[in-house]
């Protein structure tokens, strides 16, 4: 009992100080409170549109097509051959980069 006097004296002798404090908890839980209803919000949206536009992409190569294109008797195939490599690897990159943006623009 003893103890619990005391802490009611102290809050009464200092108002000043701990109506400041309580201000100060009060806003930030309700800080807390807002920011935890939009997130729940936002999950909420993200996965409704989610599951209303659900779509599988996938990017790939023909690669008949580019078989076609292969000529072995001609004399510089090995050049082609590089070339083609490099352009298939420049296609790549652009498919990554792509799929990271299709990620991306999901998630928002």
């Amino acid at each position: 009992m003893y103890i619990l006097k005391n802490a009611w004296i102290s809050i009464i002798r200092n108002k000043g100080r701990n109506i400041l404090i309580g201000i100060i908890i009060l806003f930030i839980a309700c800080a807390s409170t807002i920011t935890l209803a939009i997130k729940n919000t936002a999950n909420d949206l993200i996965n409704s549109y989610q599951s209303a536009y659900a779509k599988e992409v996938t990017i790939g190569f023909n690669r008949e097509n580019m078989m076609k294109d292969f000529d072995p008797s001609k004399e510089n195939s090995r050049e082609n051959m590089k070339e083609n490599f490099n352009n298939i690897a420049s296609h790549l990159l652009i498919v990554s980069m792509l799929k990271l943006i299709i990620t991306q623009l999901v998630l928002v």
